[in-house]
């Protein structure tokens, strides 16, 4: 394994035979898709598995003046965790003060606590899936949404939010509505059954979406204020 810690990038090792996984370290106020571009970066170019290493809202001392203890950290770690899910890495969830450093310094333990189950509506999700051959797939979406999804020819699972929902604005409460995105799903079949998943809880939501390959696969997104999770299976 290869870690580079604040260095991004060592073509001459990250390259070589002997290392077979990668790591990235990335922290971004807006950590999810920093996350997503880190891991499809390293991923496209190396071909091999990413670890996601080490990452957060920032890698500075939370003191007060950082995104780590702003008003809306939790919204972006919880947005990161499920983008860490759609990004093509090993892992959704390793932070760095809010997973341990912080026992070490302020904020202390509490704060650590406090985000002790920030991944089970994310775990929830992912426990009834087979993530076996899903790879990060090519999305063509309006600049409104920010997300990733990943896929086969049986089974696409992605993760949107508003583009406006994020730092430092963090305007989460005007719904976008009727965002379409086109997937370049492999295969050739035409009907995909859609469902929509609750990322507060994990939960699936009752509606069944149908989904119709056109070029790509077509699917209309709820209104999204926040955030949303999906599965797409085929239904022929």
């Amino acid at each position: 394994m290869a870690s580079l810690s604040a260095l991004t990038d060592w073509p001459s090792l990250q390259a070589s035979d002997t290392v077979d996984i990668l790591q990235v370290h990335t922290y971004d106020e807006n950590l999810d898709s920093a996350l997503i571009d880190a891991v499809r970066t390293q991923r496209a170019a190396y071909g091999k598995p990413v670890l996601i290493g080490e990452s957060g809202l920032s890698a500075a001392a939370p003191t007060g003046d950082t995104a780590t203890t702003s008003a809306n950290a939790s919204l972006g770690i919880r947005h990161a965790i499920w983008a860490g899910v759609v990004s093509g890495a090993m892992n959704a969830r390793s932070l760095w003060w809010e997973d341990g450093y912080a026992i070490y310094e302020p904020p202390g333990l509490a704060f650590v606590h406090s985000y002790a189950n920030a991944e089970a509506p994310a775990a929830t999700f992912v426990k009834r899936l087979d993530f076996t051959d899903l790879r990060p797939l090519t999305v063509v979406s309006s600049s409104d949404i920010v997300g990733a999804t990943l896929g086969s020819a049986t089974l696409v699972v992605g993760w949107y939010r508003s583009s406006a929902c994020s730092s430092p604005a963090w305007s989460c409460t005007t719904p976008l509505q009727d965002e379409a995105i086109l997937i370049a799903v492999p295969g050739s079949t035409s009907n995909w059954n859609a469902v929509f998943y609750d990322t507060a809880t994990g939960a699936a939501l009752p509606q069944l979406i149908m989904a119709s390959r056109s070029g790509g696969v077509v699917l209309t997104l709820p209104p999204l204020a926040d955030d949303t999770a999906f599965t797409l299976t085929p239904a022929n």
